[in-house]
């Protein structure tokens, strides 16, 4: 049975823009805000050509932006407007020697530019506006699992085979401003096959070691990828299959006091396109430790400690015109600690 909870939320996001045209000095102010107003400049860039077509239309093309003001047909908040957003088209050029018409045409040329860069702002204003997620995924599964063990007089010996599962994990949506979990969709979640093989061994009455190898068929399994907005088998995201290997020793110092440690190692075989901010698979290294105390033939206590250490890894994406090509690393850090009571009845 399989349930996941995402609930969280990405609010306040900040930037310092330096463009003191609309009052930005470089100040820290939520995104939003800031890309909304240059949305509302360009907007507003994108209709000065328009603007001016009925006054060259009307024969007045060969006025100067102040012979214009001066004879009625521009108020100032019209000139400094015109001019001012002159500066984005060709900042080299004094807009106050030109025609109208010849303003007119050069913002003409430039609309498209400025519907283009309006819609972009307006996109950038939502991307950055707060966010939350509130979503559930429930789904289960039936899988069948056979095993043996062998055990011997100082050796034991198990072996054991998971099958495959096919689980659809179905949203269970209340918020999602993201778009990630549309509420009613299901999303492919197999538990993939695996093959498991211990030992133990008891080198002394009081010394023992164990070790066991995992092997998980990733690559038949599906865990819904998407490439291209399409969900796909894992053969396409990974390339190996992923395995563990762990060791475990324990050493009973007297009847009732036990110590243990242990080490595992596991190693993923995702490529590059599988990892990202919010799965992603990195191979580990940890150790641990534990103690075992009985208090007598019918209570045992045990406590454990683990380290996980990640081994980091990154994934670069290209750029595009509106964004350059950026890096993401993965890594993180798990200790572990757990307490547990044996009761024989």
């Amino acid at each position: 049975m399989m349930n996941n909870h995402y609930q969280g939320y990405l609010k306040n996001i900040q930037i310092n823009p330096a463009f003191p045209i609309l009052g930005f000095t470089g100040s820290m102010v939520p995104a939003p805000n800031f890309f909304n107003a240059m949305a509302g400049m360009f907007q507003g860039l994108a209709g000065i050509a328009g603007s001016l077509e009925p006054l060259v239309a009307g024969g007045g093309g060969s006025l100067t932006l102040a012979q214009a003001q001066q004879a009625g047909y521009l108020t100032s908040e019209d000139v400094a407007s015109i001019a001012g957003g002159f500066a984005l088209i060709n900042p080299t050029i004094d807009p106050m020697t030109l025609s109208v018409e010849q303003i007119q045409g050069a913002y003409a040329v430039a609309t498209p530019v400025f519907v283009a860069q309006n819609q972009a702002m307006a996109g950038y204003a939502g991307a950055t506006a707060d966010k939350e997620v509130d979503a559930t995924q429930k789904g289960s599964g039936i899988v069948p699992m056979i095993g043996v063990n062998l055990n011997f007089e100082r050796f034991n010996i198990g072996l054991k085979y998971e099958h495959m599962v096919s689980v659809r994990l179905k949203n269970d949506t209340k918020v999602d401003d993201v778009g990630l979990y549309p509420d009613g969709d299901e999303v492919p979640s197999d538990m993939p096959a695996v093959l498991s093989a211990g030992i133990g061994f008891d080198a002394t009455s009081k010394f023992k070691v164990s070790a066991g190898v995992h092997y998980y068929f990733d690559k038949s399994a599906e865990y819904g990828k998407k490439l291209n907005n399409e969900f796909v088998k894992n053969d396409q995201v990974i390339d190996k299959n992923f395995w563990e290997f762990a060791l475990g020793l324990e050493y009973g110092i007297t009847e009732n006091l036990m110590v243990s440690a242990g080490y595992l190692r596991t190693q993923t075989g995702v490529m590059d396109i599988y990892q990202t901010d919010l799965n992603h698979s990195l191979s580990t290294n940890s150790i641990a430790a534990g103690l075992r105390y009985a208090v007598n033939e019918k209570i045992g206590i045990n406590l454990g400690a683990m380290n996980t250490f990640y081994q980091e890894d990154k994934r670069t994406f290209p750029g595009t015109t509106q964004v350059p090509s950026y890096t993401e690393t993965y890594n993180r850090k798990a200790f572990t600690v757990a307490l547990g009571v044996d009761l024989s009845f």
